[in-house]
Order: C-alpha cells, then structure tokens, then sequence
C-alpha cells in the first residue's frame, strides 16, 4: 500500500518575489523614455478593453 505524506517545507525560500506585472524584469533595462510609452501604452490598452468588458 502506498502512503502519501505531505510535503512540509524546512526553511523559506531564497528567491526574491515573483511580480507578475514584470515577469521577465524589463522595466528595468528600459530608458525613461521607453518607461513612459510603455505606462502610455498599458494605461491605453487597460481603457479600450475595460469599455468592451465593462
């Protein structure tokens, strides 16, 4: 008979938190410049598809 035991974890994680809205971390090899299009760009996007789904 095979017995499942659960999985209780030793000590925390050394990994830094993951963020979902910059998974691959690009926010931070961009310029000033490619910062604000990109906000510009997120901020527009979000506004078009919340009036469809809204």
């Amino acid at each position: 008979m095979n017995v499942i035991t659960p999985v209780t974890p030793t000590k925390k994680s050394a990994l830094a938190p993951f963020h979902w809205d910059d998974a691959l971390m690009l926010d931070g090899q961009l310029s000033e410049d490619e910062r604000a299009r990109s906000a510009t760009w997120r901020t527009t996007t979000a506004r078009r598809s919340c009036s469809r789904v809204c």
